[in-house]
């Protein structure tokens, strides 16, 4: 069983490493053909928005989530700690670590879903987002991707059951280290994700969360 783990994680850990640099032509193919095009969003990647916007679509993504920086950018979903002393000018959601903030929060990173799992059930209301980071394996070696993945997946049975959103996100610290849409459907066909519908269940769950915020 460990050495399947670790066939596995590493199986993952090819996979995450690849940047696919002609999604954006790709996407065009695709397009062109009449084929559905998934409207992906990684909400989590640190770094300048401007870039952000630009490279978001190279990497086959419809918008990212950052930090707000002051700034009004295309194709960026904001991330704050709570609701914008006043109404704004663009999209933006509520995130947070704290498990004790799920009432009041769009999303919650987790770092460690069987950890908090129970907490989670008692606390979790319909709708909420939990976010994993693909930023927390690289660090991993095979079995532990594997554990990992095994996580993501009863993450993901337990928002099937509850109406909360799976959201995975890279994590990235920098558009360095942006991954491709591609990859992450990838990932998510590992996982045992169907990557169509799970895109189509974030946009309408991103369109709900940020139509919540009173925006100008």
């Amino acid at each position: 069983m460990q050495g399947e783990n670790s066939s596995f994680g590493c199986r993952f850990l090819a996979i995450k490493v690849q940047t696919d640099k002609k999604v954006q032509a790709f996407e065009q193919h695709r397009r062109l053909q009449g084929v559905i095009v998934f409207h992906r969003v990684d909400l989590w990647v640190r770094g300048e928005p401007e870039k952000l916007s630009s490279i978001a679509g190279q990497l086959g993504f419809s918008s990212v989530g950052s930090c707000f920086d002051g700034k009004i950018h295309e194709n960026i979903v904001y991330r704050l700690p709570g609701v914008a002393p006043s109404a704004v000018r663009f999209p933006y959601i509520i995130v947070s670590e704290r498990i004790d903030d799920a009432e009041s929060a769009d999303l919650i990173t987790v770092a460690n879903f069987r950890h908090v799992k129970e907490m989670i059930k008692k606390k979790a209301q319909q709708g909420l987002g939990l976010e994993f980071l693909i930023s927390e394996t690289r660090k991993m070696n095979g079995a532990a991707v594997a554990k990992w993945l095994v996580q993501i997946y009863d993450a993901y049975s337990f928002c099937e059951r509850t109406g909360c959103q799976l959201i995975l996100s890279s994590g990235a610290n920098s558009t360095l280290e942006m991954i491709s849409g591609r990859c992450f459907d990838a990932i998510l066909n590992e996982i045992g994700i169907d990557p169509e519908r799970h895109w189509q269940e974030m946009k309408k769950w991103l369109q709900t969360a940020t139509s919540k915020r009173v925006m100008i």
